[in-house]
């Protein structure tokens, strides 16, 4: 989720927290993006998504009328045509239009990374708590600069049907 605030002249204020985001990783977290943005003066909003050739990805909101306050958006990582987007950098292009005077056009630019590539986890360390006996200490590493959250699950058999979690974090 975005939300930190970047003043765009008189019509427009956003920003983003995390801009990174895993559509394509089945993992159920972090698979989609959201972001707020602020309407400062009733506008036209158009939100855009381009790739870094500047093709356009996706049309999110074209002239849509906007009061002031708050708005949100969330893209779920895909492109027009419903496909998932390929892992790289894209562009999120906000612009208010002034209902009055079309011709005045606060326009702002934020960078999205969509990042696919399953975090790298060593397991270092699994042995049994000599207190305990029903339970396992496991220590570990993750290398991806862009990990924020982890999940521990279990399942039994060397193809298990369920999984259920032990931990997770962040």
């Amino acid at each position: 989720s975005f939300f930190v605030f970047a003043r765009l002249k008189e019509k427009l204020c956003y920003d983003i927290v995390t801009n990174v985001f895993s559509p394509g990783v089945s993992l159920g977290k972090k698979d989609s993006i959201s972001f707020g943005y602020e309407v400062l003066a009733k506008s036209l909003v158009t939100i855009q998504i381009f790739d870094t050739q500047g093709s356009l990805v996706r049309n999110v909101i074209i002239g849509e009328p906007k009061e002031t306050g708050m708005q949100m958006f969330t893209w779920d990582g895909r492109n027009e045509q419903g496909n998932i987007v390929q892992e790289g950098e894209y562009r999120v292009i906000v612009s208010a239009c002034d209902l009055i005077d079309t011709t005045k056009i606060d326009t702002e630019t934020r960078k999205i990374v969509v990042d696919d590539t399953m975090p790298d986890a060593k397991f270092g360390v699994i042995s049994v708590d000599p207190s305990n006996l029903a339970k396992l200490i496991i220590n570990g590493t993750v290398g991806d600069t862009d990990f924020r959250r982890y999940e521990l699950v279990y399942g039994q058999g060397k193809t298990p049907e369920s999984w259920t979690r032990i931990s997770e974090g962040g």
